[in-house]
């Protein structure tokens, strides 16, 4: 496996649109429209993406974080539950049709589309992909000119999309000769934007955007991701204005770029600068850390040690604060990222937990106890195979850690590889015979080949040492 997949080009992320005025509304409410396309219908047509679901609904929960409400929020993607909000294309027109005509003067809107984009035929209308895109018949593509011209005829004071598609080429490798001329989609940076709207695209028109498996995002949505949550508080007033969530994004992604994947990709912003530097995207809770706080200067380090403390009394909610006020004076603090991933998962916020260990893994990747941590995490949401990968990778890492041989059996026995299973668990009783865990999660793996004698014992034992477990 490859370390990235490449996505999208000088549209493939069309990062921002937004209708600026000289500043935010001091009225209305927030709304946001986001869609997100991983798995496509005609998986012989189209190549599946790995992070474009998880992009928005990470998205979506920073948003919340932020204070939109849930219900101002419209979240389509392919692992929703409810089919009303699962991405086809008549999905995503009916409700984006249905959310505008809710807008007043003074509400705001965001709009984020994640998914396959393409140019189809001579005249090379650009397209977003919904998940039962059928290319040959482009009445099932979501046309990107009409998206734009309902945006503008929309009541919202202010506009902001964010468009993350594919310019790499969507088509399944057998997919050649369906009749159909399909490119990326090259011009849609040329195309007009609704009246009085800015562009923020993920790279130039001769470059491309790429996803990063151990991040588990997209480049660009990462870091818009990071930027909303305060990284582009750049000026430190608890306010991020649409200029300094350019100015982050554009130095984070290129750098990211090169450092992680040997790569290039430079977003480009369209628009009004002057604009920009009145329109404030985003109001960050609390106030504004001061020296005193921080214990007259205290680093990085002293800040993790007593957000450390804080939690080992159980005082959640304080080390929270302190974990990332740690983040704040060192974005690169590995155990700041690991100790805010680890509050997030007892509070069974999943996603953010989620986010918070790549951020571990990003800073310190030679750590095995982030890939443990974020597999646990991806398995709690349903994320098997991502989850197998992460704890796979913390094997190699160290090749004597128990807890990851244990998580791996557990997830083995999910995916129906029950033998695979057994031999990861026993493997952990060989490193740590003491570990009731991996006992018990071998009786379950025993049980389904059909081992009852076995399963018995592993049971018997496991509750032997942790008189928690047993026979379930």
């Amino acid at each position: 496996m490859t370390r990235s997949r490449r996505r999208g080009g000088l549209w493939a992320t069309l990062g921002l649109v937004a209708l600026l005025g000289t500043a935010s509304p001091s009225r209305g409410d927030t709304y946001a429209f986001l869609v997100g396309v991983s798995e496509y219908e005609r998986k012989d047509e189209l190549k599946a993406l790995r992070f474009a679901s998880d992009d928005v609904i990470a998205f979506a929960g920073v948003l919340r974080n932020a204070g939109v409400p849930a219900r101002n929020i419209v979240l389509m993607h392919d692992r929703q539950s409810n089919p009303r909000f699962r991405p086809s294309g008549k999905n995503i027109q009916r409700e984006f049709h249905l959310l505008l005509a809710t807008l007043e003067p003074d509400d705001s809107l965001v709009v984020a589309m994640a998914g396959h984009g393409v140019e189809v035929g001579q005249a090379g209308e650009s397209f977003f992909l919904p998940a039962d895109a059928d290319l040959k018949d482009p009445a099932t593509l979501i046309n990107i000119k009409a998206i734009n011209e309902e945006i503008e005829k929309s009541q919202a004071g202010l506009k902001l999309l964010l468009v993350d598609a594919c310019r790499n080429d969507p088509e399944a490798d057998n997919a050649r000769g369906l009749g159909v001329t399909v490119k990326p989609p090259r011009r849609l940076s040329e195309a007009a934007l609704p009246r009085g709207s800015a562009a923020l695209f993920s790279c130039n028109s001769e470059q491309r955007s790429f996803e990063d498996p151990v991040l588990r995002h997209g480049i660009f949505f990462h870091q818009v991701i990071r930027a909303w949550e305060g990284g582009a508080d750049l000026d430190g007033d608890r306010r991020i204005t649409l200029e300094e969530l350019e100015t982050f994004v554009r130095r984070e992604t290129k750098t990211h770029a090169r450092d992680a994947l040997s790569a290039i990709q430079t977003p480009v912003f369209r628009g009004d600068h002057e604009a920009a530097k009145a329109w404030v995207v985003a109001s960050l809770a609390g106030p504004r850390p001061s020296a005193a706080r921080a214990g007259a200067g205290a680093g990085a380090v002293e800040i993790v040690d007593r957000a450390e403390a804080m939690r080992r009394r159980g005082e959640d909610a304080a080390a929270e604060r302190e974990f990332a006020r740690a983040i704040q004076a060192d974005p690169n603090s590995a155990k700041a990222h690991l100790g805010l991933a680890r509050l997030h998962h007892a509070k069974g916020r999943l996603p953010q937990a989620a986010r918070e260990y790549s951020e571990a893994i990003r800073t310190d990747p030679a750590d095995a106890a982030g890939f443990v941590g974020r597999a646990t995490a991806l398995g709690a949401q349903g994320d098997l195979r991502g989850a197998l990968a992460d704890y796979e990778r913390a094997i190699q890492i160290n090749r004597d850690l128990a807890v990851a041989f244990v998580g791996q059996g557990a997830i083995l026995t999910r995916l129906n590889r029950a033998e695979d299973a057994i031999a990861a668990c026993t493997r952990a009783i060989e490193i740590d015979p003491g570990n009731a865990k991996a006992y018990y999660n071998r009786a379950i793996a025993r049980e389904a080949t059909g081992d009852k004698a076995g399963s018995a014992e592993d049971f018997r034992k496991a509750a032997r040492l942790d008189s928690r477990l047993g026979t379930p």
